[in-house]
């Protein structure tokens, strides 16, 4: 998995992962476990060796990327988002992670955005 840290902020799960066909997907973010504890995170239907961006927030809403950043213009499901990080899909299209998180991310909302498409995932909830 390549990670390229983009931003800090509390300690927290942002997961991201990635599969894909020839044809578009659903890029669907399925996040499990408890919080605190052990989280399991997954996504499908990202382009395979794509940029995927993971973001994240206390709250839902509609925050629209400004023209300074890729995919500009679409509209998230998150308000006042934070970049968390940007990883890139394996050959096989799948990424899996799992973590033990701290209190400070139990309740955290998490959104990715496939960079190569502007495919978003559902806003999934970290437990807690």
């Amino acid at each position: 998995m390549v990670r390229s840290k983009l931003t800090t902020g509390i300690a927290c799960l942002c997961l991201m992962g990635a599969a894909a066909t020839a044809s578009a997907q659903e890029l669907t973010l399925t996040i499990t476990g408890d919080c605190p504890g052990r989280v399991t995170g997954e996504v499908t239907g990202a382009t395979p060796f794509g940029e995927v961006a993971i973001l994240y927030s206390r709250k839902t809403g509609n925050f629209v990327l400004p023209n300074s950043f890729p995919c500009a213009g679409t509209e998230l499901g998150l308000g006042r988002p934070v970049l968390y990080e940007i990883e890139h899909a394996n050959a096989d299209g799948y990424m899996h992670e799992d973590e033990h998180l701290q209190g400070g991310a139990c309740g955290l909302f998490v959104q990715c955005v496939d960079l190569e498409t502007c495919t978003l995932s559902n806003v999934a909830q970290i437990g807690g």
